[in-house]
Parts: C-alpha cells; structure tokens; sequence
C-alpha cells in the first residue's frame, strides 16, 4: 500500500506533457519504416538502443525501445535558455487526481445532485463511472465473458487510473469516501445546494489526503531524521502558521523525473487476500496494466485492498521486478512490454538532469570523488564496479540509477540523497499551500478548531473500511498487520 497510494498521491501532482504529431497522434520512434528509413525518425524522438547482449529482447527482435521526448514548455521569462518541461497538473496537493485538473473535467465527473460524484453499479456497487466503450487504452477482453458484465474501463480526476489496476482501486476507494461525507453534509445542512455541498466535501477529503500523507505516509519513506530535518511534523492539536507566500510550489524537475520514482518497491506478483489475511491467488503485475478486470469480479475490490495491506513491499535497491524492466504495458497477446527502469534513465536524460554526484553536492552529502568512494555509499559495492564498467565519469552517472542504489537511512525506505530532494519537495508543497488545512485560525479556507481536531483523526485505513466491505484492519494501512 505503502508504493501504490504513493504513485496515487504522485498523480495529484505530476502529469508531464508529452510530445505528440501536428494531428495530436502519439509518436513512434522503433516503427519498421523508421528502422529502415531513418529520415522518417521525428525530431522528439529520443529511442533507446538496445544493445545486442539484451537476451530477452533481442530475442524478441527488438532493436529499440520507444520513447519520445517530453513537451518543452515556454520559458517562465519568456526568454531563451535551457529546455523546460510542462506539468499538465497544479503542484499542490489538492486532490487533482479525485475532481479533475480543470472546470471542464470537473463537470464530467459531477453527478450535480447532492454535492456527489459520479457512479456507475459493477455488481450492485458503486465504482467509478466508465470510459466510453472506443477507449483504445483499455485492454479490457472485449465483452463480458466468465460470467462477468460487460466490462469497460473507469473514469477518474486523473487519466492514468486504470494505468494499474490498484490505481483504480485507490480511485474507487476516494470517490466513495466523497460521496459517503457529501451524505452526511446533506443530512445535516438540508439546505445547502448541490454545489456548496460539492466544495465543503471537497474541502474535507483533500484535507484528510493531506493529513495522511504527512502524517502515516512521509515518515515512513524518509525516517525520523530527515522527517524532521525538512520540518514537515504536524502541528499536533492546533493550527499552523507557517505559510510563506513567497515559496515556489513547482515540482522540483529532479523530485517528479527520479528521486520519487521508487519503483524498486513495486512487487511483480499482486495477492488476492482474503478478509482475515489468507492470499486466495498470485496474478502477475503485467496482466493488470489498463485492465480492472478483477473489479469485475464479486468482492474483487475488497481482495485486491486486503492484498495491497497484507503484502510487503520490496526493498529500495538496485534489484527490479522484471514485471516491469520486462513486461511494462504488455500489451495482451504480446510477450514482451516497455523497460521502466531504461524509461526513467532516458528520461532523466532528456530533462537534463545533472549527475547523482552533483546532487550530493546540492544536499549537503559527502563528495564522490572516484568510482570507489560509492563503495561506502550503495548498499552494494559490487554495483560501483559495474558503473565503473559503464560510465566514463563518476559525475557522468544518473541520479535514479544511483539515488536507488544507496545504503537507505535508519527508519526509512529511501536513502539520503532521494530523502533530500523528496522531503524539500513536500516542505515546499506545505508551507508554499495557501490552503493548507491546517493554516488558520480565520485565514481564507481554515477550518474550526473542533473541525481540524476530527480531521487529524483521519487515518488511509478508516477510508479503506468506511467505503468497502472490509471490517478489519490494522491501524496503519502502510505497515504489515501483526498476528493480532
């Protein structure tokens, strides 16, 4: 759970554009016509070769693995300078990825009565509402089949929901906790109107979201030390009043394109849990990308969160499923998918990021100065010798590569240097949020003192167990359950 509500939170605050033809089509870069004619390579196109000791691939003969450069975006100055890229999202945590990015996205997720959102029934439950039956990023079998509805893929604030099944469980598990609250408001203000209902239910669940997140969730990722370093503690039972308007909230480059991809904690093998914790079945990571499929099914949702809070993580290396360096977006009927972890190197490229020892440098780390001195650094010398083999200079190596490699800090699952760019990122993402819900009192959005009191009670598991059939669950949603 720890990883998934990560990329869920990450889809609230990145979304970066990508290149696409003059007629909005995506691009491809490893076509046969480009292979044969490199003329035709569009200029975004930025492919990684792969090289001819790649036994897997190669075998299936491939040449290249398809990746097109990222949108530039207009200069904040206007003026000419290094290459920028465009987040298609607001930078604070606002709970983009539940409403909708703009006014025209919110709308089409509004059922406009009672202040909810949207449903559809799957099963004689409310799920997300549906994508239209043409979407061609579904890889949903077509028709129902096995007993099983006709099945289409969700609809949610942000477009990447069905990009994992578990997305869309998160998705499906926040849009009822709206319309669960938006109820209770109704109850107790019958006069209110749809739309007031509508923002005071959004005002609760983007800040039960943000309480969560630094309260259950950042903690555990960066240890008590850095934790507080970056002073990103609660206020315990009061109000803050620590918002700088003249903090920058723009996701950091380096935050959203390495440090807080942790994509060596995803697990290759996802359980279907039983109520009390017992795993029904084992389905393979690959099969669940763009396909909710296991929605579909009866109790499905509650199997796949009692698997999410039952199953571990792995560990923060240098070691990756190869469900996703393999089989990333597999499409079915094909043997092989995308290389996550080749994608993030390139795409550190293709942002210009500096080198992992320059950032070091910028948090504050001892210096690198030879292939050798990562010996003391990595939680595995050996993978200093093999950068050593691969990169010219050690200032030449790239932050997501060796940021995932290092020793991870006690209590934490990063180490120091994606602890220092990611709890900069969220330091600024609190104190830089004029909406912070915890900012008052009588600032512009605070809550009472009896209402924000309520709101620190807020706990992932509550939600969990308020908007499923689930009846049991450990306290924190984000630590494995004890025998009790």
């Amino acid at each position: 759970m720890l990883a998934q509500f990560g990329q869920f939170m990450d889809h609230d605050i990145t979304r970066t554009g990508t290149t696409k033809t003059h007629n909005d089509e995506q691009i491809s870069c490893c076509s046969e016509q480009v292979l044969r004619n490199a003329r035709l390579l569009h200029p975004a196109c930025f492919p990684i070769v792969v090289p001819p000791e790649d036994a897997f691939l190669r075998a299936e003969s491939q040449q290249c693995i398809n990746f097109v450069r990222s949108a530039p975006a207009i200069n904040p100055k206007c003026r000419f300078g290094p290459r920028e890229q465009l987040n298609q999202l607001s930078s604070y945590i606002d709970g983009t990825n539940i409403y909708g990015a703009n006014d025209a996205e919110a709308r089409e997720l509004r059922a406009f009565s009672g202040g909810r959102l949207k449903v559809s029934t799957v099963n004689s439950e409310e799920f997300l509402p549906m994508k239209p039956a043409n979407d061609t990023n579904c890889q949903l079998p077509k028709g129902g089949g096995g007993g099983l509805p006709q099945m289409r893929c969700f609809a949610g604030g942000d477009n990447r929901v069905n990009e994992v099944v578990d997305l869309a469980v998160l998705h499906n598990a926040w849009m009822r906790e709206h319309n669960r609250i938006a109820g209770e408001l109704s109850q107790l203000n019958t006069h209110w109107s749809d739309a007031t209902l509508y923002e005071e239910t959004k005002r609760i669940v983007v800040a039960q979201l943000q309480h969560i997140l630094y309260d259950q969730f950042l903690p555990l990722i960066l240890g008590p030390r850095a934790f507080a370093h970056f002073s990103l503690g609660l206020s315990g039972g009061g109000f803050s009043n620590r918002y700088n308007p003249i903090i920058d909230v723009t996701v950091l480059n380096e935050f959203s394109t390495a440090a807080y991809r942790l994509h060596s904690l995803v697990q290759g093998m996802l359980h279907l849990n039983s109520a009390d914790n017992q795993v029904l079945a084992r389905v393979p990571l690959h099969e669940q990308f763009n396909n909710p499929r296991i929605l579909y099914h009866q109790g499905g949702y509650e199997m796949r969160i009692a698997g999410l809070t039952g199953q571990p993580i792995q560990r923060f290396d240098n070691f990756f499923s190869r469900e996703i360096t393999n089989h990333l977006f597999q499409i079915p009927g094909k043997r092989f998918g995308l290389d996550l972890v080749a994608l993030n190197i390139q795409r550190g490229r293709d942002h210009g990021l500096p080198g992992y020892v320059k950032y070091r440098e910028i948090c504050g780390l001892s210096r690198v100065n030879s292939f050798d001195d990562l010996k003391r650094i990595f939680s595995n010398g050996q993978v200093a010798d093999v950068m050593a083999q691969l990169y010219r200079h050690v200032e030449d190596i790239d932050l997501f590569i060796a940021g995932s490699s290092e020793k991870v800090l006690p209590g934490a699952v990063v180490g120091p240097t994606f602890a220092c760019i990611i709890g900069e990122q969220f330091r600024r993402f609190k104190e830089g949020d004029r909406f912070w819900y915890e900012n008052g009192p009588n600032e512009v959005g605070s809550f009472t003192a009896a209402q924000l009191a309520e709101l620190k009670k807020a706990t992932l598991s509550r939600v969990l167990c308020d908007n499923s059939r689930i009846e049991i669950m450990q306290r924190n949603a984000f630590l494995m359950p004890s025998s009790k």
